[in-house]
């Protein structure tokens, strides 16, 4: 089902498949079907399953998993990157369960926190944000994303989770009939059964391209699977989704660009990769992501910060309705962290509540090193007020300690897991204050 969803799907603009149509400056091609490890050109294609070492060994190795059906990136603060459509086709319609796998570990998918779709002018892009209930460790998010538009010839290592490739070399007649080395129209692989995690090389010739593959209309680079290159040589294939792009300038591994899909010959099998087409990747240098961070004071609270959750609406200056959601586990310090897409420079109002603290509002500009905030202890029913009905709800608690009878983490102001006159004193010092709206 998987694959059959992504060959059936009709991409481009209306029928107009395969075809190249110049705006500007700027090319938009509409595709057949999906790319989404890495088939590369070497004898039996099984090579490339381990970190690149050279020019400079590659430290994000266990940041590449699989989502879905497809890949994708870890980024940091529990987001990951990767091709919007995996959202579409594999996780909205039940086919694969909302986990990720990094590293060989299982995480879930916080359905709570917003799934960012990146936009660049007025068009959705197949690229997106996603946000984990835990932090993966200890693996080590990608540091450095490019932002500038690469040049052609630059070489990438393209990664992924995508078919295995059959052993030998095929070739096709006009027809897309089987026949021998001698007398054929098109060659390249049939592919094989399993996925593998596999990078391989290939150079940007392609670049400042839009693409629609039906599932956003994507500011990418191409690059054309080439028959004699080298060993590396590669092209995407289903499973490469959502996977990382690579350039190593100066020794220096940087993102560059996320797979989204690739391009076919009319009437080319759907489990082929053939010469002279090209993989498609999302330039990262079109859509800018800006990390946010700070401090969240959590008043009279003497517990474990560390287990406490804040939800942070991102909104539109003197807007309550929220741009985005983010459900952040607070660190320790009470340091916090979110990943945003949302287009930069610009002002933004940050919204911030604890589970049973008054929501604070700070007006920032986007992108900031930093917003930090305090907030007001006592709004144990989270109407973002403290009146006498929470005072009740405090005294309905009264004396119950964690995990026993009558016992609600929302009534334990001070965090010392239990219910005390403190807790009661710490809310009738805060009574009839009410948070930002």
């Amino acid at each position: 089902m998987f694959l059959q969803e992504r060959e059936g799907m009709k991409m481009g603009f209306g029928s107009q498949k395969l075809a190249v149509f110049f705006i500007g400056f700027v090319a938009i091609i509409g595709f057949t079907n999906f790319s989404q490890g890495v088939i590369i050109d070497s004898d039996n294609g099984t090579g490339n399953a381990s970190p690149p070492t050279s020019p400079s060994t590659f430290p994000y190795w266990d940041s590449i998993g699989t989502a879905g059906g497809g890949s994708c990136v870890y980024l940091g603060s529990g987001y990951c990157l990767s091709a919007y459509h995996i959202k579409v086709l594999d996780f909205d319609t039940g086919h694969y369960s909302k986990t990720v796998n990094l590293g060989g570990v299982d995480y879930d998918i916080d359905d709570n926190t917003t799934w960012q779709r990146f936009k660049l002018g007025s068009n959705d892009a197949d690229l997106m944000l996603f946000h984990l209930t835990t932090i993966p460790t200890p693996i080590v998010p990608v540091s450095n994303i490019i932002t500038t538009m690469q040049k052609n010839n630059t070489k990438v290592w393209m990664m992924g989770y995508g078919y295995n490739r059959a052993a030998a070399k095929s070739y096709w007649d006009d027809n897309w009939t089987l026949t021998d080395p001698n007398n054929y129209t098109y060659s390249g692989y049939y592919w094989g059964a399993g996925h593998t995690k596999r990078w391989g090389t290939n150079v940007i010739d392609l670049k400042d391209h839009l693409v629609d593959d039906g599932y956003g209309i994507t500011q990418t680079y191409g690059a054309t699977f080439n028959s004699g290159v080298g060993d590396n040589e590669s092209v995407v294939a289903i499973g490469d989704s959502g996977g990382p792009v690579f350039i190593n300038p100066s020794s220096t591994w940087w993102l560059a660009g996320i797979n989204i899909t690739r391009g076919g010959y009319p009437g080319q099998p759907w489990n082929t990769s053939v010469y002279g087409k090209s993989s498609y990747f999302a330039d990262m240098s079109a859509y800018p992501i800006t990390a946010v961070g700070g401090t969240v004071t959590l008043q009279d609270f003497m517990g474990d910060v560390s287990s406490q959750k804040v939800t942070i609406e991102i909104r539109t200056p003197g807007l309550t309705t929220p741009l985005q959601t983010h459900l952040i586990t607070l660190q320790s310090t009470g340091g916090y962290s979110l990943i945003t897409c949302l287009p930069a420079p610009g002002p933004y109002d940050l919204a911030v509540k604890g589970s049973h603290w008054l929501r604070q509002k700070a007006n920032v500009s986007i992108p900031i090193s930093t917003a930090d905030f305090t907030l007001i202890n006592g709004d144990c029913n989270g109407d973002n007020s403290v009146t006498s009905d929470d005072l009740s709800f405090i005294l309905s608690a009264m004396d119950s300690v964690s995990d026993g009878p009558g016992w609600d983490s929302t009534a334990d102001m001070d965090g010392d897991l239990e219910i005390t006159s403190t807790d009661l004193s710490i809310a009738l010092l805060n009574m009839d204050i009410a948070g930002n709206p």
